[in-house]
């Protein structure tokens, strides 16, 4: 007579993290809590989504290797001799594109002429910075494009996320630099830079005034060099024949005929350049014939010549 009795086989339990947030360029491991022995080579990871994340199983660890932005689930699963599969729960794997900044952000670049007369074209690297919720930067940033809205100002890729900027020439406002994740467009970051520009040159003709163009705006008789030239600011004062004439809120004011002399010095811009270096004022001067009456070919330019 064959006798019975019942077997209790324990099964295994298998225990995931519930949640898991990743983000694009850079993956993580997690790991499985199985309890009982088990054989490790029949233990297997599977997603949802392979589009979502990739996996590459090792036993009780998988790496996950985040595709595109979006929602997906994994869990582990094992698989007894005899065909039987256990799951485990799911883990919930998001996706995300991480947080982007422009560092840092320059407020200007300038093109000056140096006193050793050598062009100099100001530039700064600028860094499209990621990084995550807890503040951390990601570990393999993703690729950047740029672009800028000006000629004024040249844009070069010199890294992964990092570009050079220069000052190429003045511009009539600012300068937008746009950085953009390159696989999402959509994603992105810009800034605004002044782009100034300090004359090389300046032409500061002699002039014949009569006594009726009385005050006299000399800012139309000054040429800048080259023509991108942005900082025009400049001063006048009366070096000689201040009888003759005098400078009153940037204008000639005519006193009597006569022959002044009149320097021009342009803008001081050494304030914004708190560690030395930067363009040097521009000093030259002019003269100024005075007659009496009225011109007699008003709007047109008469020749000046040289008065001394």
């Amino acid at each position: 007579m064959l006798s019975s009795k019942t077997v209790t086989v324990k099964g295994t339990t298998l225990t995931v993290p519930n949640t898991l947030t990743l983000y694009v360029g850079e993956g993580a491991s997690t790991n499985v809590d199985a309890t009982g022995d088990i054989d490790s080579s029949n233990l297997k990871w599977e997603s949802d989504n392979d589009g979502i994340v990739g996996l590459k199983s090792n036993g009780t660890t998988v790496s996950i290797f985040p595709k595109i932005v979006g929602e997906t689930t994994i869990r582990a699963t094992y698989t007894y001799p005899n065909g039987y599969v256990v799951k485990s729960n799911d883990l919930k794997v998001v996706v995300k594109l991480p947080d982007l900044s422009l560092i840092p952000k320059p407020n200007e670049l300038w093109v000056y002429q140096d006193a050793q007369g050598t062009l100099v074209k100001q530039s700064a690297s600028i860094t499209l910075d990621q990084t995550k919720l807890d503040g951390s930067k990601l570990s393999g940033p993703l690729g950047v494009d740029w672009t800028s809205s000006s000629t004024a100002l040249s844009v070069s890729k010199t890294g992964t996320n990092v570009a050079t900027v220069r000052a190429e020439h003045g511009s009539q406002g600012s300068v937008t630099i746009l950085g953009k994740l390159t696989d999402y467009p959509g994603q992105s970051k810009s800034t605004l830079i002044d782009v100034k520009e300090y004359p090389q040159l300046i032409s500061t003709p002699n002039v014949i005034l009569y006594m009726s163009d009385s005050p006299y705006s000399y800012s139309k008789q000054i040429t800048f060099y080259p023509d991108t030239a942005n900082v025009t600011g400049y001063g006048l004062k009366v070096l000689e024949g201040i009888d003759v004439l005098k400078v009153e809120q940037g204008e000639l004011k005519l006193l009597k005929p006569g022959l002044a002399k009149v320097g021009l010095v342009t803008q001081d811009v050494s304030a914004s350049f708190p560690n030395g270096g930067g363009p040097e004022p521009i000093s030259q001067y002019f003269y100024v014939q005075v007659k009496d009456g009225t011109d007699p070919n008003p709007g047109v330019d008469t020749p000046a010549g040289d008065f001394y």
